[in-house]
């Protein structure tokens, strides 16, 4: 009888051991379809980004912040300005418009690519002056930019060619990018950031499926950084270093960063 009872006693408990490894798998399938709605809190209830969404596709960026003093000398927040997202039949983005400094970005695709080999980003100005920056893009077999060369223009003459390189570790994460800046002048620039002490957390860029230039070094990375150290190298070997750098950051429930608002399903 004792050894019917321990062996009734082993199946519970293992039965006990496979329910719940079955709702870790679960809570791991939650978390996969967080998505970020807003991230850099100004207020209690504002944030410097907000991201709208239509039928899970982001189709709109706002950003917000001081936009004027009151009478009393406090602060006035609100939005100043939007870039809009403009999309193929596919689903692959089309074209970006920031209203800000009035430019946009053109993104062009290969046969069943839903990545972009090139970008061009236009600017006209009032007064009918364009500027143009021609950028190629080239990836890895996981779909990460490895590197873009990029041609400054003014009114179809080329100023100044920009290289850039991304550099990964074995967790999948953004170590560094390496900028060298060609001007026709001869005054090459240098510029390098390093990103380190990457956290085990997932991170809510990398499922913005928006070719945004300003989050490349946020959106490619599996986990998020806890540090960078940027240095510019001018013709004169003058150096001028950033340094950024947080101890640890809070969590939701699902295991995002706290610096953002989200929706899970």
């Amino acid at each position: 009888m004792k050894i019917k009872l321990l062996s009734l006693t082993i199946i519970i408990l293992a039965l006990f051991i496979l329910t719940n490894c079955s709702s870790d798998e679960n809570r791991e399938t939650k978390e996969s379809e967080c998505k970020i709605l807003r991230y850099n809190k100004i207020t209690t209830d504002l944030y410097e980004v907000q991201l709208i969404y239509l039928n899970s596709l982001l189709v709109k960026r706002e950003h917000y912040g001081n936009t004027a003093s009151g009478s009393s000398g406090n602060v006035i927040y609100g939005k100043l300005s939007e870039d809009s997202i403009v999309y193929n039949p596919n689903n692959t983005v089309a074209k970006i418009v920031y209203k800000k400094n009035n430019h946009y970005d053109l993104f062009f695709y290969e046969e069943n690519s839903t990545v972009p080999y090139k970008r061009e980003n236009i600017k006209v100005s009032d007064n009918g002056y364009t500027t143009k920056w021609i950028e190629n893009i080239k990836y890895d077999s996981k779909n990460r930019i490895l590197q873009t060369i990029g041609d400054y223009e003014d009114d179809e003459t080329e100023v100044y060619k920009i290289t850039t390189n991304y550099t990964y570790d074995s967790n999948h994460n953004l170590l560094q990018v390496s900028e060298i800046n060609n001007p026709l002048d001869g005054n090459k620039i240098e510029k390098i950031i390093n990103f380190s002490n990457f956290d085990s957390n997932k991170n809510p860029f990398l499922n913005i499926n928006v070719p945004f230039v300003d989050y490349r070094n946020r959106a490619y990375s599996k986990n998020n950084y806890r540090k960078y150290i940027s240095k510019s190298i001018y013709k004169e070997n003058i150096s001028t270093d950033f340094f950024w750098e947080i101890s640890s950051y809070q969590y939701n429930e699902f295991g995002y960063p706290l610096f953002a608002e989200y929706e899970c399903n």
